[in-house]
């Protein structure tokens, strides 16, 4: 009789903040929107309040109980169907399963993992798991043969050396040099023009509320939704902002008053740059925007972290520091007949994904969730 290699189980709740799971994350590819507190505070309070319900699958290796995998599942009713989806709700840019480094590849070669995963699933119609990266895309061989689609975005990030004066030379160009020089002088004739890193609760919560401020009249002025409008995911990144793994954020002040702000996550020396804002009713041309990024480049080189992650999103300005692209994809897999049936004729029409896209995006933001420009 052959003995499983592991014990697979579906719970509705985990802690997140045991130290097992910290061990589990510490010895993993997992980014930053898998990190301990990010996800306690989605399962704790954001999908509770959106009525997801959780389904978190655990792999442990059989005999010792080791906790070897996690894939942060939520289920919520879309279309008439039962729709598996990464724990995101539109806050995290890349989704991930947790897996151990040492048990990766027993994991993807055994085809029992794959066949118990699904039945643990089975109550779903389908799986639909947006924002992987094309790194992490095989880990999603756990669950089987799923399909597989390239989203019309990509992630962008850029390499950092010392000393920064290089750095900028060769990374950006010297016609945006100047651009940038120039903004930065008509500036400073203005007044006194500095910008500075913090990591304290209270002025991170200060800063989470300038970018809500800045974001609300520039949005409001396009007609663009913005998550951050909800009380439900401001007060999401306000917790997190208490680890996860270390959080900072920078302000940017002109004799003394902040005109543009941002927020972000170091981890693995990079620094996730998640959410940024500028007064965009007195300083829309001063390119603010561009010059606080600019900023943060140098001090993380000082600090001697080794990349700047804009995380995703096809905006130009990102181009314009440097970046290398990294192509972000769509994983789909049908449960239930008419999972697979909806998958099937999904993979055969790029537009009818497209319109999937939109219409999720549509009820998210009824729902005060959507992706974070």
């Amino acid at each position: 009789m052959n003995v499983p290699a592991w014990d697979i189980a579906a719970v509705q709740t985990y802690d997140f903040l045991s130290a097992e799971y910290r061990a589990l994350f510490a010895h993993s590819t997992a980014t930053v929107f898998q990190s301990p507190l990010w996800l306690d505070r989605l399962y704790r309070d954001v999908a509770v309040q959106l009525g997801a319900q959780p389904l978190i699958l655990l792999i442990r290796e059989h005999g010792t109980g080791r906790l070897v995998a996690i894939m942060p599942l939520v289920v919520r009713r879309k279309f008439s169907l039962r729709v598996a989806e990464f724990a995101d709700f539109g806050v995290s840019d890349y989704c991930s399963p947790i897996c151990d480094l040492d048990f990766v590849p027993a994991l993807l070669n055994d085809d029992c993992v794959q066949h118990q995963l699904r039945e643990q699933m089975k109550s779903c119609d389908l799986i639909m798991i947006q924002k992987v990266r094309a790194d992490t895309l095989p880990l999603f061989k756990l669950i089987g043969k799923a399909r597989t689609s390239a989203l019309p975005f990509t992630a962008h990030a850029t390499d950092l050396s010392a000393p920064y004066s290089a750095w900028r030379e060769t990374n950006i160009s010297q016609s945006q040099r100047r651009f940038l020089d120039t903004k930065r002088k008509w500036l400073t004739k203005r007044g006194s023009l500095a910008t500075s890193a913090v990591d304290s609760k209270q002025q991170l919560d200060e800063i989470i509320a300038n970018i809500q401020k800045f974001r609300d009249y520039r949005f409001r002025q396009t007609g663009t939704f913005d998550l951050l409008k909800s009380n439900l995911f401001s007060q999401f990144y306000r917790d997190v902002a208490e680890e996860t793994p270390p959080a900072r954020g920078y302000v940017m002040t002109i004799n003394g008053t902040i005109i543009s702000a941002a927020f972000g996550l170091a981890y693995n020396n990079t620094f996730h740059f998640i959410l940024s804002g500028f007064d965009f009713l007195n300083y829309r041309n001063a390119s603010v925007g561009l010059l606080i990024i600019e900023d943060i480049i140098q001090d993380c080189i000082k600090r001697g972290e080794t990349s700047l992650d804009l995380t995703i999103g096809n905006q130009p300005y990102k181009r314009e520091f440097g970046t290398r692209e990294t192509a972000i994809w769509a994983v789909w897999l049908g449960i239930s007949a008419t999972g697979r049936l909806a998958v099937h004729l999904l993979s055969r029409s790029r537009r009818l994904q497209q319109i999937v896209r939109r219409l999720l995006r549509h009820s998210a933001h009824l729902n005060s969730v959507g992706s974070r420009p």
